[in-house]
This record gives structure tokens, C-alpha cells and sequence, in this order.
């Protein structure tokens, strides 16, 4: 099973072989949100299978939906999911769902969080569009979930950017789960972040969150995993970067 499928095809090709793992065996994905940089992968892969088992894309109905981001003035009118021919669809077996579901044993993803059990402002920003009712509005990205992991040191999340803001990726796991999380993985989406909103993350990890171990990536900028590395310790906040590898024992 893959968690997304990053932006450039020739890049998850490449790594697929570098670890040795044939795109046939691979016959599950889980999608944590629409953007292009997680989801342009899927075009690639659904090319190189050769096998008759469609490939299943565990994702939220809105995976589909028209995006567009305007970085620094570049327009890029198709920053969703990639156009795909009818016969490559056809290979793909979509499963969608808004809520907390088990997609294997002991593997979950959490669904969508409502705005209600949001106790943060969420990482948005200007860049991120999408279509409603025929109008572009700012896209609030409803659709991103994030895995969870039952390991046998605890909960393990899995995330892609935390657009919807770590402090309630947290809670609500916390509040799916009432179990203890072990560890964080993935990207924070804290490039436009001021320093009092990191300070004001970090302050609430601190308070909840304490134990828990971060592996992070992608979007997660070095000013803010330096600031979280400073106040929270150099054993809590650790670099995860391509070819980084951890095992978890149920």
C-alpha cells in the first residue's frame, strides 16, 4: 500500500525500482488530499501495472474535484487530480468515504475533521482554489485526512501536509482513538506561518502532546522544525527525508 503518490511520475518510478518493489504488487492507495503534489503519482502507476486487479484509491469523495494554485503569479489551472484517459480509469477501483474507516487491520484513515472539532486555524493560504457551483473560491481542503497506524508502541500518524493544522490532527485522533499517540509522520504546511503561530503550536504540544515523536518532511519549512527542535528537544523532533526508513511492529 502507498500513502499518495507525490507530484512527478519518473520520481515514483524510479523509487519504486531503487527499492525493488514491482508497481503489480502494489494494489493500494491511500490519498490524504487532492492537491497535485500528492495524487499526480496515481497516472504513472495505473500506466505500469500490468496485472487484472484494478487498483484501489482509498480517498474522500472531493478527491476529484477541480483545484487550481497561483504560486508568486505562475497560474497552474489544473492543480488536482491529473487528467487520466477512460481506459486508465478503468483500471482504478475508487472507495471513498468522509469518515473514520479501517482500510486494513490495524490501519486506519481518519475521514475528513469538521469544522466544529477544529481548535486551530487551519494552514491555508491564498494559493489553493477550487470550484463551487461554477465559481473559483479559497479551497479549505475538507477533503484531507491522515493515516493512522495501530503499532504496538502506540498510534502512529501519517500525514501529507496538514493543511487542517497539526493541533487538530492531533486532538481529533486523540478523540477517535482515546489511545496513546506514539509517533508523527509527514509534512505541517507551515511555509507562510508567523513565528507566533509556530510558538502557539509549539506551546500545545508541550502541554499535550509531550510525548509524542515527530518524523518530519515536505512542507514542514527548517524555520519551524528548528524552533520545535529548540523547545522541545532534538529526541522529540527528527528529520524524515526521502529514503528515510522506520518499522513499527504491530
Amino acid at each position: 500500500m502507498l500513502f499518495d503518490t507525490g507530484l512527478v511520475s519518473w520520481r515514483l518510478l524510479r523509487n519504486l525500482k531503487n527499492l525493488e518493489i514491482s508497481p503489480n504488487s502494489i494494489d493500494r492507495v491511500a490519498i490524504s488530499h487532492g492537491h497535485m503534489d500528492h495524487v499526480r503519482g496515481i497516472k504513472a502507476l495505473a500506466k505500469v501495472r500490468s496485472t487484472d486487479t484494478k487498483l484501489k484509491i482509498f480517498a474522500h469523495p472531493n478527491i476529484m474535484e477541480t483545484k487550481k494554485a497561483c504560486f508568486y503569479g505562475i497560474k497552474l489551472w489544473n492543480a488536482g487530480f491529473p487528467k487520466m484517459t477512460t481506459e486508465l480509469m478503468d483500471k482504478l477501483d475508487f472507495d471513498y468515504s468522509k469518515e473514520l474507516r479501517e482500510i486494513e487491520p490495524q490501519i486506519f484513515l481518519s475521514g475528513e475533521i469538521p469544522f466544529e472539532k477544529r481548535k486551530e486555524e487551519q494552514n491555508l493560504s491564498q494559493f489553493f482554489w477550487h470550484k463551487v457551483n461554477g465559481n473559483w473560491k479559497h479551497d479549505p481542503i475538507i477533503e484531507e485526512q491522515c493515516m493512522i497506524i495501530k503499532t504496538s508502541k502506540g498510534l502512529v500518524i501519517m500525514s501529507g501536509d496538514c493543511h487542517i493544522g497539526l493541533k487538530n490532527t492531533l486532538f481529533r485522533v486523540r478523540e477517535l482513538f482515546d489511545e496513546k499517540i506514539y509517533a508523527f509522520i509527514g509534512g505541517l504546511h507551515l511555509t507562510k506561518s508567523t513565528t507566533k503561530k509556530i510558538t502557539k503550536i509549539t506551546e500545545a504540544i508541550e502541554q499535550n502532546f509531550s510525548h509524542i515523536k515527530f518524523y518530519l518532511n515536505h512542507t514542514s519549512i527548517v524555520r519551524a522544525i528548528s524552533h520545535f527542535r529548540k523547545k522541545l528537544g532534538e529526541d522529540i523532533i527528527n528529520n524524515f527525508f526521502l529514503g528515510s526508513e522506520l518499522i513499527f511492529e504491530y
